[in-house]
């Protein structure tokens, strides 16, 4: 091997080690920013609520009002207490209200894994327990909550008076929907992976928007961005997904749900954003309506000019139709 070649061999084994040096200087700066940012988040969005440690971890949770029945609010993927910010104090004024934070979301410390249904449904009822807050239940699940609220009356049909699901999904809808959607579901998963893996770098933080839900009162987005940057965020989103058909398949073929437990169904009338050769809105509604079936004593209420999240963006409707749901439980 010539000399001149030996020259251009060392050089670029420099700029390599140079290269290198210089990203993990970059991820080194990230990872303390995103550590510091961390901790400032901590002072600045204390846990509004309780921590409760429910054998293992604790899970934290708000509890207001007072009443003859406890609603419990069930947030969807990627939510938390705050979500229920625009409905819970209303529905406190005639209820004893409880929203708290699945293990790995908001305050909450991670949980047993996998994050089935049927794992979130035991976590919340120990949860429950742990706290002294006692049935009659009005469970109540946005999106991804509705599987879990479900197999919670399943598990626990003498504790649960009543069902409300807010724009649900329903356990075939990944069976049912455009090859296109799946696709972008698929895609959706891997950013969530990519996300969990580089998210203690600051990465995420500095690029990308938070995994949170949008449309809050000001002081609360400002809490719920703080916790969508969080590592464990990305992770229990991403697990949560990950065994979404388990969870399906757990409610899907559970025998003791009571078949005339009080429901309601609360669906969207505008339709979300979907790639234009896969949107499975239609399939959507479908199942909607296919969720008012599995009880006998239903009623479902289509929200017009409202999108996936009503209880944000129609909170007075929701908390008018509950307050009329438990009225007509009690007649």
């Amino acid at each position: 091997m010539s000399n001149q070649i030996k020259k251009i061999l060392r050089m670029i084994r420099r700029i390599g080690i140079a290269c290198a040096a210089v990203v993990f200087f970059l991820l080194l700066l990230g990872a303390m920013y995103q550590s510091g940012s961390m901790f400032m988040d901590s002072r600045k969005f204390p846990p509004p609520g309780e921590m409760v440690d429910i054998g293992g971890h604790s899970l934290h949770m708000i509890t207001t009002g007072d009443g003859p029945y406890t609603i419990v609010l069930e947030a969807g993927s990627g939510g938390t207490s705050l979500d229920w910010s625009r409905v819970q104090p209303e529905l406190s004024e005639f209820a004893r209200v409880f929203s708290y934070d699945r293990a790995g979301m908001g305050w909450s410390e991670p949980g047993t894994e996998p994050r089935t249904s049927q794992q979130i449904a035991t976590d919340l009822h120990a949860l429950l327990s742990k706290s002294n807050v006692e049935p009659p239940y009005i469970l109540v699940g946005h999106s991804f909550g509705g599987l879990n609220v479900r197999m919670f009356a399943a598990e626990y049909p003498d504790e649960v008076a009543g069902l409300v699901l807010i724009d649900s999904i329903h356990e075939d809808f990944f069976e049912r929907m455009p090859e296109g959607t799946r696709e972008g579901t698929a895609a959706q998963l891997k950013m969530l992976s990519m996300g969990h893996t580089f998210s203690f770098t600051g990465i995420p933080r500095i690029f990308f928007p938070p995994l949170a839900t949008q449309g809050l009162p000001p002081e609360t987005q400002a809490a719920v961005n703080a916790l969508g940057f969080h590592p464990k965020t990305y992770k229990t989103i991403y697990e949560e997904a990950t065994v979404f058909e388990d969870s399906a398949n757990q409610v899907r073929h559970d025998t003791r749900f009571d078949q005339d437990l009080p429901l309601l169904v609360l669906s969207r009338s505008v339709s979300e954003q979907w790639p234009a050769n896969a949107n499975p809105e239609k399939i959507w509604s479908e199942l909607q309506t296919d969720l008012t079936k599995i009880s006998n004593n239903s009623k479902q209420i289509v929200v017009e000019d409202c999108g996936h999240y009503i209880h944000i963006e129609k909170p007075a409707i929701v908390v008018q139709a509950i307050k009329d749901f438990i009225e007509k439980i009690d007649h």
